[in-house]
This record gives structure tokens, sequence and C-alpha cells, in this order.
């Protein structure tokens, strides 16, 4: 999973279509319930970029709603990430982070269904 630790190794990932649905399927699915905001995918040039520009406005919300919290627990953010974010209140670097994460999460699943 080594590729899959930084947002600039994502890159090569979310070029791929489907990989870059499939997380932002992920990112909705751990939105449910504290918001009525969800990423959108559209197809472009940069489907990262895409994504974290969308996500970064819903964590500003969930912030000002209180639920940003919550929203980490349900993505299963390493806590070290967490408090770094804390510690600058840094939405750039935590959309990335969460993105890494969730993208982690479609790869795990997509390796464990194919070895069924």
């Amino acid at each position: 999973m080594n590729n899959l630790t930084t947002f600039k190794q994502l890159k090569s990932k979310f070029v791929i279509d489907n990989f870059a649905q499939k997380t932002v399927y992920q990112i909705n699915k751990d939105l449910n319930g504290l918001t009525l905001m969800q990423v959108y995918f559209k197809l472009t040039n940069d489907n990262l970029k895409e994504i974290s520009n969308q996500l970064s406005l819903i964590l500003k919300d969930l912030s000002e709603n209180s639920q940003l919290q919550q929203f980490i627990y349900l993505v299963d953010l390493p806590e070290k990430q967490w408090r770094l974010f804390l510690s600058n209140n840094d939405f750039i670097f935590l959309c990335h982070q969460i993105i890494i994460r969730e993208a982690q999460k479609v790869y795990l699943k997509e390796m464990f269904s194919k070895s069924d």
C-alpha cells in the first residue's frame, strides 16, 4: 500500500476514473447522516483536484456545525493527522489526508475482492 501514502502518489490511481468514482462513493458513505452535502464525481483532467476542492468546502461546513470530529472518526483518520490539522487548522492538508485514507479503503476492498 506504499503507493497510496501521499496525495501526490494518489494521482496515478486517480487517472483511473473507476477508482476515483469508488473513492467519492466511500467519502459520501462516510458523510451520510452528517450533512446533506456530497462530493459529486465529475470526469475531469484532474479528478483528484476536483474531489479535493469539493471536499474542502464540505469539511469547512462540518467544522462550522461541530460535526467534523465525528466525520474524522468515520473516516478512521489516524490520530497523528488529526492532531496536525488541529495544530494549524489547514483544511487542504486535512482534505488530502481524508482522500488518502478513503482511497486506501477502496484499494484494500479491491485487493480483497480479487483474492476471493
